[in-house]
C-alpha cells in the first residue's frame, strides 16, 4: 500500500488552471499567500498511462484524503462514515471509470524568483478539504456517459460557489476530457437548493423511473426508510 496519493491538475472554481502566474498576487512575498478555493483531481500516481505529465502535482498523504471525506460524508446521511482505505484505493485504481475531485483551501508557498516552474512537486499546499465530488464515466456500446455522485460541500463553506465549481469541473472532465455524450445524476425532491443549482447549469428532469433492487442477502424487500429513497429522480444534461 502506498503512503500517499497525488493531487493533480488544480483549477480555480471557474476552471482557470492554477499556476504561479494565475495565483492572486500577495503583498508579502516572504510568507505564504492567503488561501483560495482550488479543486484538485486525486490520483494514485502523478501521471496516468497515456497522459501528459502535469506541470503541477502535489503529494498528498492518504490520511488527509480519508479524514476530509470522513468529515464530509456524514452530511449526506448520519449513517455515512466515508470510505475505507481499501475502498478508496480500489476506486482510484479504476482510472478509466472513476474520478475523485476535492475542493480545498489551498495556499501558495514563497518560491525564489530565480527558480523556473517545472514539472515537479508544486509550491502549493492544501490546508483543508471543504468539498468533494465523484464522477463515474462509462464507455458503452451505444454511447459514452457519465454519472455524478457524492457532491458534498462543508456546511461552513456553503454559499461560496463550491458546489457549482465542482459541478463545472466534473462536466468539463466528462464532456471535454472523457468524451461522454451525457451526464446523469439523482437528487431527492426535497433538496430544493441542489435542484436549483442543477437546473441553472442546464440539467433537466427526465420523465422516467429509477428502479432499484438490493442484494437478497441484505433481506431488504422494499424501499426502507434508512436506504436512499426510491422516489429519487434522474436529471440528465442535454
Amino acid at each position: 500500500m502506498t503512503s500517499a496519493f497525488y493531487a493533480v491538475d488544480p483549477q480555480f472554481l471557474d476552471l482557470t488552471p492554477v499556476s504561479q502566474h494565475t495565483w492572486p498576487a500577495s503583498n508579502n512575498t516572504a510568507t505564504p499567500s492567503p488561501s483560495h478555493k482550488v479543486i484538485w483531481r486525486i490520483a494514485t500516481t502523478p501521471q496516468a498511462p497515456g497522459e501528459h505529465h502535469p506541470t503541477i502535482f502535489l503529494p498528498l498523504e492518504r490520511s488527509v484524503v480519508l479524514q476530509g471525506l470522513a468529515t464530509l460524508f456524514p452530511q449526506l446521511s448520519s449513517t455515512c462514515t466515508g470510505p475505507t482505505p481499501e475502498t478508496l484505493d480500489a476506486c482510484l485504481a479504476n482510472t478509466h471509470t472513476f474520478t475523485l475531485f476535492l475542493a480545498t483551501d489551498t495556499t501558495c508557498l514563497p518560491v525564489p524568483s530565480s527558480e523556473t516552474p517545472k514539472a515537479t512537486a508544486s509550491p502549493f499546499q492544501i490546508t483543508a478539504v471543504v468539498g468533494c465530488l465523484t464522477l463515474v464515466t462509462l464507455r458503452l456500446l451505444m454511447n459514452s456517459r457519465a454519472h455524478i455522485e457524492d457532491l458534498i460541500v462543508l456546511d461552513a463553506c456553503r454559499g461560496q460557489g463550491l458546489g457549482r465549481g465542482l459541478m463545472r469541473r466534473a462536466l468539463h472532465e466528462a464532456f471535454d476530457v472523457r468524451g461522454c455524450k451525457m451526464c446523469d445524476l439523482t437528487s431527492k425532491p426535497n433538496r430544493v437548493e441542489a435542484w436549483a443549482l442543477y437546473k441553472s447549469m442546464g440539467f433537466w428532469l427526465r420523465d422516467t423511473g429509477a428502479f432499484r433492487i438490493y442484494d437478497p442477502k441484505l433481506n431488504i424487500t422494499g424501499p426502507p426508510s434508512a436506504a436512499p429513497s426510491s422516489s429519487s429522480h434522474v436529471v440528465k444534461a442535454p
